[in-house]
């Protein structure tokens, strides 16, 4: 083959990918994803904008303040263990979170729940990221932290639900100082739960060491409760704690003041490694039902019940064989968007709340876990809760548009419901069109 034709089929191939290259972009948006940096924190914990970061001095967690959303400060508080402690140096501010914008395609379309880059006229040329929560034709209703459509409340499926958790404790970082509360605590002070760098241990009493003082028969019998109490950081005095609910208190939010409000919509997550035939048993109590799921490993299978003042709901199904049971899994158990559900191994078992559940008691032991004649590893123990929606005025009182949405209108939100400025406030466009919506927004990766 000549030179000449060599560099004639290398002009066509270049020419030719030139073309595929535009002919993409055109219908299907860009090849490879936009990227831009969150400049506010309407969107945390999801992507947080201008923060700085602080490490705890005596559980060693770490977390952000927003600088868009809090006062200058003195103090931080932590957030893990409600420690108090001062601002030392310089702040350092780190910039936003990355964020890489992925154009949606004319085959597929904004779906609920969806983090979306939004164009804004406010100031002209700016973008804005929000989240998709109501879809043309819709009524929409907050209540009570919770989104309902057309009267009934919408829910999460589990990625979207891990997508918005809010961290509220993790038990791999406990305080170090002697004499303080840690949120888990044995209920049975001959109990055989033992904690270790973060994990806790349990071995059924017929294989532990002779004690001092043995348990009875009776005791025996009984599960071995592991209680999580929650505390409220905000009644912090000289270190010193008194239980309270759980409700939604943002840390990013530090220095500012904000009503806040029990939740419900809570769960617990960990990795359990579990030998024998005895049981595991986790409970979780959202203050107006209580949800049990139960582990036997001998039977490979998970059961999940339900019971309120009124009644009582039971399922079961299999989720893993026997030698899967038994070597770490990642279960999850608790509340959310008017289900309780329990997963194990990425599998979810749901059963849907009653609607008339009694009155809501904030309960400060909301969580609590139980082994029985087995020997367990329980490791990334965390409690999580959902985001918690709130009225325009800062209130959980219910609240609508003052119309459905039209045809092509979507109702958007912050995820950091406190600070967020979206469809509840905005007055010229509340609900946004299609056109105006740029594509879905993915967590950049960080330097």
């Amino acid at each position: 083959m000549s030179a000449g034709n060599k560099y004639g089929l290398l002009f066509l191939a270049v020419c030719g990918l030139l073309l595929f290259c535009g002919l993409g972009h055109y219908f299907f948006g860009p090849i490879t994803p936009v990227r831009f940096r969150a400049a506010g924190g309407s969107m945390a914990p999801f992507v947080m904008g201008p923060h700085s970061r602080s490490v705890c001095p005596d559980c060693r967690f770490t977390f952000s303040v927003g600088v868009d959303t809090s006062v200058d400060l003195n103090d931080r508080i932590c957030p893990n263990c409600g420690n108090r402690f001062p601002v030392s140096g310089a702040i350092s501010i780190l910039p936003g979170d990355p964020i890489r914008l992925l154009p949606y395609s004319k085959t597929g379309g904004p779906r609920r729940w969806d983090p979306i880059m939004l164009k804004t006229s406010q100031p002209p040329g700016s973008f804005t990221l929000k989240r998709i929560v109501g879809l043309p034709g819709e009524r929409l209703v907050i209540r009570k932290g919770d989104v309902f459509i057309n009267g009934r409340v919408v829910s999460k499926n589990l990625q979207q639900r891990r997508e918005m958790a809010m961290l509220v404790h993790d038990n791999g970082h406990a305080p170090s100082e002697l004499g303080q509360p840690t949120p888990w605590q044995p209920q049975n002070p001959h109990t055989d739960w033992k904690r270790q760098q973060g994990k806790w241990y349990y071995r059924a009493v017929s294989d532990s060491p002779v004690r001092q003082k043995p348990p009875t028969d009776s005791v025996r019998e009984k599960p071995d409760w592991l209680v999580f109490q929650q505390y409220d950081d905000s009644l912090l005095t000289g270190r010193r704690f008194v239980e309270s609910g759980m409700d939604d208190y943002f840390s990013y939010n530090q220095g500012t003041s904000f009503r806040r409000h029990w939740v419900s919509d809570v769960w617990l997550r960990c990795q359990v490694a579990m030998l024998g035939t005895g049981s595991l048993r986790l409970r979780v109590d959202n203050g107006r039902v209580q949800l049990e799921a139960s582990l036997k490993p001998d039977q490979g299978r998970m059961g999940l019940s339900l019971s309120t003042s009124r009644s009582e709901l039971n399922l079961s199904a299999v989720h893993a064989d026997l030698e899967s049971l038994r070597s770490d899994l990642v279960i999850e158990v608790g509340f959310c968007d008017g289900q309780g559900f329990v997963s194990v191994a990425d599998q979810e078992l749901v059963i849907p709340l009653p609607r008339q559940s009694g009155v809501f008691q904030p309960q400060s032991r909301p969580f609590a876990v139980a082994a029985k004649q087995t020997e367990l590893t329980i490791d990334s123990l965390k409690v999580y809760r959902d985001v918690y929606y709130l009225a325009p005025n800062g209130s959980n009182q219910d609240w609508s548009p003052e119309r459905p949405l039209a045809g092509d209108e979507y109702f958007l939100l912050g995820d950091n419901a406190q600070v967020s400025v979206d469809s509840r406030h905005w007055k010229a466009s509340p609900h946004p069109g299609r056109k105006s919506l740029l594509g879905k927004a993915l967590k950049g990766k960080k330097n």
